[in-house]
């Protein structure tokens, strides 16, 4: 059977899901497998980012609770590589992009946004990840909107 996501054997995952949840189980041992791709397993809450980073997945399998520590610890990480008010101007940028606004200054700051403040963070997450698998509960609005950028 083919899932809704087809998966190559160049996909790389990274799991923070226990292989005794049935998300865990079905897309790391049976859909990753399968496939022929790779597997990583996280170590630990403490070390979810440099994980990440290390394995550079283009599949994350989560929880809400750990999305939500990852993304902690990226904002962390953010500091060092961009300033805060800039973040802060991309997201609402891309937030007004999403609405509809196809003005040509919000499609020019996008550009700009997405080239010197948006992909400096992108490495703090391996620099390939695609998709976002949770597993469980739904994540805050906040973490998934920024996993979607």
């Amino acid at each position: 059977r083919e899932l809704v996501m087809p998966l190559k054997q160049q996909d790389v995952s990274m799991s923070f899901v226990s292989w005794a949840n049935p998300v865990g189980l079905a897309f790391d041992l049976l859909g990753m497998v399968r496939s022929g791709g790779l597997v990583n397993v996280c170590e630990g809450r403490q070390r979810l980012r440099r994980d990440v980073m290390e394995s550079r997945p283009s599949i994350l399998v989560a929880t809400a609770p750990s999305i939500t520590v990852l993304k902690e610890q990226v904002d962390r990480d953010c500091v060092d590589k961009v300033y805060l008010w800039a973040w802060n101007l991309a997201i609402s940028s891309l937030r007004k992009q999403r609405a509809g606004d196809d003005s040509t200054a919000v499609a020019l700051l996008n550009r700009f946004f997405s080239k010197f403040v948006i992909g400096r963070v992108k490495p703090l997450l391996g620099g390939k990840l695609s998709h976002l698998i949770f597993a469980g509960s739904r994540p805050n609005e906040e973490d998934r909107e920024f996993f979607e950028i």
